[in-house]
């Protein structure tokens, strides 16, 4: 069982690491993080991030191995 006091099934705890990343962001509560969201801009929601156990604050931390974050490729 989780502790979820917004009821969007994401653990409060873990909502806590996307409102600890940036302290100037406007993001101070657990009801500022909606599972709907995409904190990191990966393409993966932060529900989806939840489920996966990736990182909500890492845009190369993905579940989706064709997602465009997943992977840096350079040419020299």
């Amino acid at each position: 069982m989780i502790l979820d006091d917004d009821g969007d099934n994401i653990d409060d705890g873990w909502e806590q690491v996307i409102i600890d990343a940036d302290l100037s962001d406007g993001i101070t509560s657990i009801y500022d993080v909606a599972a709907a969201d995409d904190f990191d801009n990966d393409g993966e929601t932060n529900g989806d991030e939840y489920y996966n156990q990736t990182d909500p604050n890492d845009a190369t931390s993905t579940f989706d191995s064709d997602n465009a974050y997943a992977s840096f490729h350079f040419e020299i």
